[in-house]
């Protein structure tokens, strides 16, 4: 019998032991995503990254500004439309190339404010100064990494802006 009650104390130790640890692990999660530890999302593909797209699109609360060679991908362009009739302000520089006027009527057409730079360095789109994602094309394979750091989007957004400010109306 007291072997029984012993062995009863024992278990009762270990599950407050093991409710305290998982109280630990929530907090713990808690902390890290406040204090942005694990911030960095990377999707590899056209695919996959263009699904995450859209889901941040249809996310997005305030603004999406973006170097895009503008995606003429209907879902993408409908998940902006819909961004914009939420109240989203959406930007994107392109390059001058010919081949992408057409593209650019088909975005201004949707409601996005487009302007043009002779050549785009780099591409990546800021949202709602919560992330940033940043898009890679080396040889055929798409890479794009997802960002979300406060501090980094509101500094991504400032260089867009920089841009934004000496590129050509269209």
């Amino acid at each position: 019998n007291s072997k029984i009650i012993e062995q009863k104390k024992e278990l009762d130790s270990m599950q407050r032991m093991a409710e305290k640890l998982s109280q630990n692990y929530i907090q713990l999660r808690k902390t890290a995503k406040e204090k942005a530890i694990d911030l960095v999302e990377t999707y590899y593909g056209h695919s996959s990254a263009f699904q995450r797209s859209i889901i941040l699109h249809q996310q997005a609360k305030k603004y999406w500004k973006t170097f895009s060679h503008l995606s003429i991908n209907k879902e993408h362009l409908d998940a902006c439309t819909e961004a914009i009739k939420r109240g989203v302000k959406i930007q994107a520089l392109t390059s001058l190339k010919e081949s992408n006027l057409e593209r650019v009527k088909l975005w201004r057409e949707r409601g996005i404010e487009v302007r043009l730079l002779p050549e785009l360095a780099f591409r990546y789109s800021v949202y709602d100064d919560a992330g940033v994602i940043f898009r890679f094309v080396h040889e055929k394979q798409y890479l794009a990494s997802h960002i979300r750091n406060s501090k980094f989007a509101i500094g991504m957004s400032n260089l867009f802006d920089s841009y934004w400010t000496i590129a050509k109306e269209f």
